[in-house]
Parts: structure tokens; C-alpha cells; sequence
């Protein structure tokens, strides 16, 4: 076996933080007869098993790092109906890999309450859910709540999300269960294997419900008012480490940000030596190894 990857490296006032689980999420938004869907992914993996995660990503022509359920349609040359295609054959597999998801489906105008508390319930519920049956267990280790894009003080809807986690991760479950530190981090949707795939289900699931299809998959939730519930004290979130002193750009850097656990590195020089190939031929799968070393 190659080396494993690291835990998520995170920071707060100081403080350092490793985490070897990852909830990534995302959202997708859709308008259908005049009412707007908001559809709101978490999916949860060890960092150990971000290599299967990836592996079916890759198997299934999703093509991480590279492209997100939007783009794959812009500009990876593929029809609705294909992506859907793929993206099902995806979702059929999570079933069989320690990875699991959960979906929070919200109906109705933009209101920053209520969709940050659908954020917090989808990433709570990917880890209760696998709790329930014996997929994960009590004490799994700390959790890192990575949210696709950059933190904004100025937005309501991230004031909320900072209320909304305290509430759902309180004392007792950081205890009895796992803590779930949150961070934020842009392009986390073609950085981090979860995240993307996160992304992927978010638009499978709006083109069902666009496609009038009623059968939409298990995992998902309709909202229940009874769940907002903010703290009186905002979480304060963590940032996610540094690359120091690789710096590379584009891909690269998101494969590189994946493997070491930390944020994407901002100076686009690289420093003598080729780190991204040095990281990369350490993974263990061929075909995911294969794959990074052709594509970028």
C-alpha cells in the first residue's frame, strides 16, 4: 500500500486541528414553474477512503478535479441525460464504498435561516445515518465541515450557518460521537473528492425533479421547519492550513490540496523539485494514480 492520505489540517486563533473524516457539501438551485428548489448534498468519507471515492468518480467519467456537474455540461462535451447517466451509476456504487450522503430538499424563496439549518441537518445526517447501521461507530474521529466557497462575514446566510452548527453538534455529540469543526474553502467542488461528489448529486437530483421524476433517492429529505434551532453563540469556524513551501497552480493544485489535507497554495511557482509527482506516485490505486499523472 502507498502512503495514506493525510487528515484535513485545520486552524483556528492559533490552534491546530487534524481531522481524518471530511464532510463536503454543496449546493444546487433550480426554478420549476415558478417555485424555487434549493438542494443541499453532504457527503461523508475518511481521508482513507478517498482514494475508493475518487476511483468511482474516475470510473464513471465524472472527472474530478477538472470539472463539477455544471461544467461537465459547458465544457466536457456531455447531455443532460448522459451526466444523468453517470451520475446514477455513481450513486449505485456509493452504496457498496464507506461513503455516505445525505440530501435536504428546500421549497420556497431564498431565506438564509432556513437554508443554512438544511447545510447543518444534510451534514448531520451523513453521519447519523451510517451511525444507525453500524457503518461508522461512536468516537469516529474529528470531522471536517467543508463548505464550497469562500466565508463571507457580510452574509446573512453564513451568520446563520455559524448559528446552526453549535446547535446541531453540541456538547454531546462533539463527546459521544465525533467533532465536526467547520471551514470553508473555495473550489472545494474540484478540490476534495467528497465535495465533489456532493456537487454531482446536487445537479443529478435538480435535473430529476426538473425531469418531473418522482422517484427521487432515498437519502433525500424534504426540510422540516421544526429544525432551525440557532445557538446563542456563532461557531467560529477553522481555515483550512497552507501549502508551505509547495506552491503549484491549477489542477495541480487541487490534486495537491486533496493529498496533504490542506488549503490550495497561492504563489503558482513551483520550487525545485516536481512534489505533485512525488505525492502522487505514493498512492496506492493504479487507476487513480494513472489517471492524476495523465490529466495533470
Amino acid at each position: 500500500m502507498g502512503a495514506p492520505l493525510r487528515d484535513v489540517r485545520l486552524v483556528r486563533n492559533g490552534e491546530k486541528q487534524r481531522a481524518p473524516n471530511l464532510i463536503g457539501l454543496d449546493e444546487s438551485f433550480t426554478t420549476i414553474g415558478g417555485t424555487r428548489y434549493t438542494i443541499v448534498v453532504a457527503v461523508r468519507t475518511a481521508r482513507e477512503n478517498d482514494i475508493s471515492l475518487l476511483r468511482a468518480l474516475i470510473d464513471h467519467d465524472l472527472y474530478p478535479f477538472e470539472h463539477k456537474s455544471s461544467s461537465l455540461l459547458r465544457y466536457g462535451g456531455v447531455s443532460p441525460q448522459e451526466r444523468a447517466t453517470r451520475v446514477q451509476g455513481l450513486i449505485e456504487d456509493l452504496r457498496s464504498l464507506p461513503v455516505s450522503w445525505s440530501a435536504i430538499l428546500w421549497e420556497g424563496p431564498y431565506r438564509a435561516a432556513e437554508l443554512a439549518t438544511c447545510a447543518v441537518t444534510a451534514a448531520k445526517k451523513s453521519i447519523t445515518n451510517p451511525l444507525q447501521t453500524g457503518d461508522i461507530a461512536h468516537g469516529c474521529g474529528r470531522t471536517a465541515f467543508l463548505h464550497d466557497g469562500i466565508e463571507d462575514s457580510h452574509s446573512n446566510y453564513f451568520e446563520q450557518l455559524k448559528l446552526q452548527v453549535p446547535s446541531a453538534f453540541d456538547t454531546s455529540f462533539q463527546q459521544s460521537i465525533c467533532p465536526v469543526l467547520l471551514t470553508f474553502m473555495e473550489n472545494a467542488d474540484r478540490t476534495y473528492p467528497a465535495t465533489n461528489t456532493a456537487d454531482y448529486i446536487a445537479g443529478h437530483i435538480a435535473h430529476q425533479l426538473e425531469s418531473s421524476q418522482s422517484d427521487l433517492p432515498s437519502q433525500v429529505l424534504e426540510f422540516d421547519p421544526s429544525w432551525v434551532d440557532p445557538a446563542p453563540q456563532a461557531e467560529v469556524p477553522y481555515r483550512l492550513d497552507s501549502v508551505r513551501p509547495i506552491r503549484e497552480e491549477g489542477g495541480r493544485s487541487r490534486v495537491l490540496a486533496w493529498i496533504l489535507g490542506k488549503g490550495i497554495p497561492r504563489n503558482p511557482s513551483p520550487i525545485n523539485r516536481d512534489p505533485f509527482r512525488d505525492h502522487v506516485e505514493q498512492i496506492a490505486d493504479d487507476a487513480v494514480r494513472s489517471y492524476l499523472l495523465e490529466e495533470f
